[in-house]
């Protein structure tokens, strides 16, 4: 790890960023060895939608594929119509619930 002193060139500002970007690495490193089982899991993002694409609720899904992701976020299509699964800036699927995709068609 770089010494923080050594990144001081720009000022307080990128010190404070150095430190922010130091103490979530740290943090993500300390969760992944307190779950072991995370270690290979990605962050995946299901926003519950209304029906005009409006997000409605917003959900946190660890899953070590999209497959598994999207299987983890059929139960939200009990509660809401359709849901949205992302990776980061990656759309992964849409998923709309089965009824209303008859009712569309």
């Amino acid at each position: 790890m770089t010494d923080i002193n050594k990144v001081a060139i720009g000022g307080k500002a990128n010190i404070r960023i150095y430190e922010y970007r130091r103490q979530t690495v740290n943090a993500q490193m300390n969760r992944i060895s307190i779950f072991p089982g995370l270690g290979s899991a990605m962050r995946y993002v299901a926003y519950a939608a209304d029906l005009s694409g409006v997000a409605r609720a917003v959900y946190e899904i660890d899953s070590p594929t999209d497959d598994d992701a999207k299987k983890e976020s059929r139960k939200f299509l009990e509660a809401h119509p359709a849901v949205e699964i992302w990776a980061g800036p990656r759309r992964v699927a849409r998923l709309v619930r089965p009824s209303l995709t008859n009712a569309v068609q």
